[in-house]
């Protein structure tokens, strides 16, 4: 049932709807609460955590992780 690849501070993202087994999620970095000034200089890690009813065991699974790098 998935492999979490990003560990560490997990921060729940916005609820999005898949379609034709894809997902996707489009960062607005102007909106202030997703600003990445903090983060500059690091790299953040980012992975979909799904409900996956016909997967069995615990109903979810992982996808694969992204590494982005915040630069200046």
């Amino acid at each position: 049932n998935g492999f979490l690849c990003a560990t560490g501070n997990i921060t729940r993202g916005a609820v999005t709807l898949a379609s034709g087994n894809l997902a996707g999620y489009d960062y607005d970095n102007s909106d202030v609460k997703h600003s990445l000034t903090g983060f500059v200089a690091s790299t953040r890690n980012f992975q979909f955590w799904f409900r996956d009813p016909m997967g069995g065991g615990a109903a979810f699974n992982t996808s694969n992780a992204m590494s982005i790098a915040i630069l200046p």
